[in-house]
């Protein structure tokens, strides 16, 4: 291709360069496809190239490790579409392999099988709570303590233990609780969240509970009760 003619240039553009060469455009359009194809074949090697200097044995991404160096095409493992990406064998903690695309792999977008990404709790890589208690609903209740001026004075392992230490069991009624229903409540509602002041109910106590005292809380409560009771 002569200089001055890039390839982002249009066919149209290439050919009626080399006809105003004195190429027929039978010919300008033969010699433009030639072109393009060893272009095209260039820049895919380079491409193939580049990708596979990306992955060294024993190499790390995420939960995956490059345990052999095993190179395949989109084409050769039969995947529509992806024919010219280059694929690499891996192997996840867990023991699963697969042939993941090398560009997936170095921009993050895949770090482990389903299964061991899907992993929640304390078994997922992002995960910023104490044990079993998440980080978004501490940060939650921190938020809430924030927008209502309340002082805000208790951690996320104190919020664990004290779930523990009520033995994960409502301190209103003694139910049972799990970490979808149990909502930290404070016992004085003047107080804000200090370590005395706090206690894990069901929420749907803590919602019906308000800013109600407790003792007057206690009182109506007992109230209901003894009236159904009786009629």
């Amino acid at each position: 291709m002569p200089k001055g003619i890039s390839g982002r240039e249009t066919k149209t553009t290439c050919v009626e360069y080399w006809v105003t060469k004195g190429y027929s455009r039978e010919n300008a359009e033969d010699a433009l496809r030639e072109h393009q194809r060893k272009n095209v074949s260039k820049v895919k090697k380079a491409s193939e190239e580049n990708q596979k200097s990306k992955i060294t044995l024993n190499q790390t991404f995420g939960k995956w490790v490059v345990k052999t160096l095993d190179f395949k095409s989109g084409e050769q493992l039969g995947l529509i579409g992806k024919q010219s990406t280059w694929f690499v064998q891996v192997t996840c903690v867990c023991g699963f392999e697969k042939h993941v695309a090398i560009r997936s792999l170095v921009s993050g977008r895949s770090n482990g099988c389903k299964t061991c990404v899907k992993a929640r709790g304390e078994s997922h890589s992002k995960w910023n709570g104490y044990k079993d208690l998440s980080g978004r609903y501490y940060g939650q209740v921190k938020e809430h303590a924030k927008r209502a001026k309340r002082t805000f004075n208790i951690s996320k392992k104190f919020m664990y233990d004290l779930f523990e230490k009520q033995n994960r069991c409502c301190a209103l009624s003694g139910i049972a609780l799990t970490w979808g229903d149990a909502s930290l409540d404070r016992i004085d509602s003047t107080v804000g969240y200090e370590k005395h002041n706090v206690q894990w109910v069901h929420k749907k106590l803590n919602q019906m509970k308000s800013d109600t005292p407790i003792n007057e809380f206690l009182d109506w409560c007992v109230k209901v009760s003894n009236f159904q009771q009786s009629v």
